[in-house]
């Protein structure tokens, strides 16, 4: 019920550090590390960032960027091959801090160039036992899938009943 959690949030203040902040500003430890933001909501109920468009244009839809570039604000420098652009993390409480479930990064996969920006897109989750995030699925610039950590190469394509129907992956490669 929206109700429950709508009244729960507080109108978002601006700190003198730049920063914005609903509820109680928070510092969260991460895999040991502590993580605090610069944009925080915070609520015991539930706490929702929103990016809210009305439009009758088909392509205006509600747009969230992860920006990145080397060097300062002041003078920024092309991204680099290897540089990640932007992460989605989810995290969760283990009893002692909180780890990571898993993420989805995209990261610069080749040379970038003026109106040219190479990007791989990688989902990652951790596995029972571990804190770590370990990549499961690559999608490369040219649009090919490397599922477990096979060399991503060619589009995967599957069939109506969702079984693989072509990629350039052998018996042999699978094990």
């Amino acid at each position: 019920n929206v109700d429950q959690w709508e009244n729960d949030l507080e109108a978002p203040d601006l700190i003198a550090s730049g920063q914005i902040s609903s509820g109680e500003r928070d510092t969260m430890v991460i895999n040991g590390g502590a993580v605090t933001s610069n944009i925080q909501a915070n609520s015991d109920t539930m706490a929702v960032i929103e990016s809210h468009t009305h439009s009758n244009t088909a392509g205006n839809g509600a747009i969230c960027y992860h920006a990145r570039s080397r060097g300062t604000t002041a003078s920024p420098a092309i991204v680099q091959n290897g540089d990640v652009l932007g992460i989605i993390a989810a995290v969760g409480y283990d009893g002692t801090d909180y780890a990571i479930g898993g993420w989805i990064t995209w990261q610069v996969d080749g040379e970038p160039g003026t109106d040219d920006m190479p990007v791989a897109m990688v989902f990652a989750t951790t596995p029972d036992g571990a804190d770590s995030p370990v990549e499961r699925m690559r999608i490369t610039p040219a649009g090919a899938v490397g599922v477990a950590g096979l060399t991503a190469s060619r589009a995967l394509v599957t069939n109506a009943s969702k079984e693989l129907a072509s990629s350039s992956v052998t018996d042999t490669e699978l094990g």
